[in-house]
């Protein structure tokens, strides 16, 4: 069964700073598109995404000699059931761990059990897990018009890591560890998946410095500096069998079979071609194209070419975001290429939102050059 990470760790650091400011880190943005499990954008104001830190406890090492000696309690946190996992967060050194000491459901210390190496004098101890509530970090209400293809943004506030303390209790630190989840109609959606992805219609100019470093270790997901950017696309919907594919959608296929041969969701692998089009069922949830008919696809076409202007068809989908690229040589892509829903090519745009599903022409300039070449994309 495949395992999707359902936490966010961000590496913060060190910044300098007076002991009576305590300036905050610059945030950190986490953005992206929240689909049902119908594989449609959620639209606006439908759900709210919120990362909540699984942490209840923190308190700051004492170090000697680059190795952890110790620890403070500085919040230890309630309703700890079990003894909690401990991190040691730094902007150097490593191996260090050790045990809580919990006092009817409070964090009250810590038993080092490795001391590690190389760390600095800033040492963050963070506690997670052991049956404490997570506290809420920051939501966002699902808005469409944020960017093309996105319907979330999250500004994730960060602690510079200067002092022991958390400037605000809301603040993250490097390592500790977030929940991720969408409240639609006030239920609660654990996503089934999330993945990390750049989008081409909204690109990140960034330093590379501040740029994400993705790695899993576990179920957590090492992200870049403050000030970075990551696009993190979620899933809702029930998984059961772990393929990828939501449950419901995959049961949608099931009694929409009118030949018989499948009986159950498990047969609907996402690898597969049902239909025999060429796509696979999960391309076919992305895009929202029917699953068992071979001639629902994908289609885009060259209608015609009038006055300069090219007149291009594809079926849009509702809830699915579309933009083309374009080539005169096969080599060299113009992407996103604009263009226009108007015959004559003006107010032209970089992208359409589907908000109903139908065969959508679209009209494009195409200069002087004699030949051209389009890409569609579908998000």
């Amino acid at each position: 069964m495949k395992t999707f990470p359902f936490y966010l760790a961000l590496i913060a650091c060190l910044l300098t700073v007076t002991a009576d400011a305590y300036p905050p880190a610059p945030h950190y943005q986490i953005y992206g598109t929240v689909r049902d499990e119908q594989g449609s954008h959620l639209v606006t104001s439908e759900g709210e995404v919120i990362l909540s830190g699984v942490y209840a406890a923190y308190g700051a090492a004492s170090v000697f000699g680059g190795g952890v000696t110790g620890g403070t309690i500085l919040n230890g946190g309630v309703g700890f059931i079990s003894a909690p996992t401990v991190t040691f967060s730094s902007d150097t050194g490593s191996g260090a761990a050790g045990m809580a000491v919990l006092t009817d459901g409070v964090v009250t210390g810590v038993t080092i059990t490795q001391s590690g190496s190389g760390y600095g004098s800033a040492v963050t101890i963070g506690f997670s897990g052991g049956g404490a509530a997570p506290l809420e970090i920051v939501r966002s209400t699902t808005d469409q018009a944020i960017a093309p293809a996105i319907n979330y943004s999250l500004s994730v506030p960060m602690d510079s890591g200067t002092f022991a303390q958390l400037y605000d209790v809301s603040a993250m630190r490097p390592l500790l560890p977030f929940t991720i989840r969408v409240v639609i109609g006030g239920v609660n959606y654990v996503p089934i998946q999330i993945a990390a992805a750049t989008s081409p219609l909204w690109t990140d100019k960034i330093n590379s410095q501040n740029s994400p470093s993705i790695s899993t270790a576990g179920n957590y997901w090492a992200v870049g500096l403050p000030a970075g950017k990551l696009r993190l696309d979620l899933w809702l919907g029930v998984d059961s069998n772990g393929d990828g594919l939501p449950d419901a959608w995959q049961w949608e296929v099931v009694n929409s079979d009118t030949t018989g041969k499948l009986t159950d969701f498990t047969q609907v692998d996402p690898h597969a071609d049902l239909s025999g089009n060429g796509m696979s069922n999960m391309s076919k949830f992305l895009t929202g194209v029917y699953a068992l008919e071979l001639q629902d696809g994908l289609h885009f076409e060259v209608d015609s070419v009038t006055d300069g202007i090219a007149k291009l068809r594809f079926q849009a989908i509702t809830g699915r975001t579309y933009h083309i690229s374009s080539s005169t040589d096969l080599q060299t892509w113009t992407q996103p290429q604009p263009f226009s829903l108007e015959i004559d090519g003006t107010n032209v745009q970089s992208y359409y939102l589907a908000d109903s599903s139908k065969i959508l022409n679209i009209y494009v300039p195409q200069g002087n050059s004699m030949q051209h070449f389009y890409q569609l994309y579908v998000e």
